[in-house]
């Protein structure tokens, strides 16, 4: 795991490539590495084709949000909020499955 307790790192940034997809395929060419979200690979690549490692100190955020139209009916638009509600909590005590590859 990638911590800040580890022995330092110095990064040498040659460049930076936007979108998932280039990121990808730079890294299974081995130009380099990446951070991909833990939702981001497809089944199976992380471990077979990627070796991924999480890192876990400092903990990375990222804001999401929830947008729906205005007036979607109330009770959807509760349901929808409670169903992202247990999803981060589920992330936040570590069920998150992209996270066992090491």
């Amino acid at each position: 795991m990638l911590s800040r307790e580890a022995p330092s790192v110095r990064l040498r940034v040659a460049v930076e490539i936007d979108g998932w997809a280039a990121r990808r395929t730079a890294v299974l060419a081995g130009l380099g590495a990446t951070v991909f979200g833990a939702h981001s690979l497809p089944g199976g690549e992380a471990g077979a084709s990627l070796h991924t490692q999480p890192i876990v100190d400092p903990p990375l955020r990222r804001p999401i949000y929830l947008s729906f139209r205005r007036g979607l009916e109330p009770g959807l638009a509760a349901g929808l909020r409670h169903l992202l509600e247990v999803s981060v909590a589920r992330g936040a005590q570590g069920s998150d499955p992209a996270m066992a590859h090491e």
